[in-house]
């Protein structure tokens, strides 16, 4: 074995893993939180697989889950969408006013169930967005 200065220079035994690192750790209980995330009250479970299925168009990530995503009032504005993110929707957190939708955000879906837009909310951002029937 080759002595190289700053590096380490044991090998692993067969067998032994990497550990997880804290943000893989954090990743991992970030996705399971989202898979079992509870819906509102109310909610039609009919819908839980579509909401499941809606992804990030720029990483291919969940948008969220149906504890999430809600359907709300939107308008276009010049070249852009903003939906209405309101308290009594989303929780006290919410801004309780038109939010901006990021283009790169908006899923080019037709198959919305709902007929309304709708918003997946998370961590205080649009994390994605569907058109509704008709403004």
């Amino acid at each position: 074995m080759q002595f190289i200065p700053g590096h380490s220079n044991r090998r692993r035994a067969p067998g032994n893993r990497i550990p997880f690192t804290p943000p893989l750790l954090l990743a991992l209980l970030g996705v399971a939180a989202l898979a079992f995330a509870k819906p509102p009250p109310g909610a039609d479970g009919s819908l839980a697989p579509w909401y499941q299925s809606l992804a990030q168009p720029y990483t291919g990530y969940p948008c969220c889950s149906v504890a999430d995503c809600r359907t709300v009032q939107y308008r276009a504005v010049a070249d852009h969408f903003e939906a209405f993110i309101d308290r009594h929707t989303f929780g006290a957190d919410a801004p309780d006013t038109w939010v901006p939708v990021p283009p790169s955000n908006v899923l080019h879906r037709k198959d919305n169930p709902t007929g309304e837009a709708v918003v997946c909310w998370y961590n205080g951002e649009i994390r994605c967005f569907v058109e509704g029937a008709g403004i």
